[in-house]
């Protein structure tokens, strides 16, 4: 046998096993399409609601390489409206999850793989997004290129909302959060670290009623303005 014979033979046997690994990917999709269309068909029937009463849009399947943000803002907003229910988002979401995200989805607890919260607050967390990714964006977000004020100012705002929760939370709480950020960028960077170990995810600072502070020799100290802060 040549040598170029057995390159043409390991070729065609590398296409082979290519197009095995893309019959296995389909037939995976296709398992799971008809798994949620089954789910999808108990969730509707347990709501005493027709399948048919809600159109289905058309979407992509979401890819690593996706802006996974704007793949689930997309979601919703065609969820919404689409009129379905939000107890069955979920259903509808898990079909369209590809590589990492459906991979969150697989870790996730079985009581909480129907709750389109927990599942999308999931798939953030495999891409490494969180309250804080929200935060230092709407702190240090500049205006894109293009970008209408109006555009600037949804963007902002969406920041705001995906830091503060301000569904989740009451007007004191914000306002804590907001005191507690300021706070933060005028204290010495020991004092900073200090309260972030212990009151990270607080509403309430500890540092409010335990003294004396212990990375300062008194409170005067302990609020030495820091210019460097971010």
């Amino acid at each position: 046998m040549t040598r170029w014979q057995e390159r043409s033979e390991r070729g065609a046997e590398g296409e082979v096993a290519g197009e095995s690994v893309a019959a296995m990917e389909r037939a995976s999709s296709t398992r799971i399409l008809r798994m949620a269309s089954v789910a999808e068909e108990t969730a509707y029937a347990q709501l005493g609601l027709p399948v048919t009463a809600w159109p289905t849009p058309r979407l992509p399947m979401l890819k690593d390489s996706d802006n996974v943000e704007h793949f689930l803002t997309v979601f919703e907003r065609l969820a919404t409206a689409a009129g379905w229910p939000e107890q069955l988002w979920a259903i509808h979401l898990v079909p369209l999850l590809d590589g990492k995200a459906r991979s969150a989805y697989v870790a996730m607890e079985p009581r909480d793989a129907l709750d389109y919260a927990c599942v999308k607050n999931a798939i953030l967390q495999k891409f490494e997004i969180s309250p804080e990714t929200y935060r230092l964006r709407f702190h240090n977000d500049v205006v894109g290129e293009d970008e209408s004020p109006r555009e600037l100012y949804v963007r902002i705002k969406g920041l705001y909302e995906k830091w503060m929760l301000p569904n989740t939370k009451t007007k004191e709480q914000i306002g804590e959060t907001i005191i507690l950020e300021q706070f933060l960028k005028v204290v010495n960077p020991d004092l900073r670290s200090w309260i972030l170990e212990r009151d990270l995810g607080r509403t309430e600072p500890r540092f409010t009623t335990e003294r004396p502070f212990p990375c300062a020799q008194d409170e005067r100290e302990a609020c030495t303005s820091n210019t460097d802060s971010t």
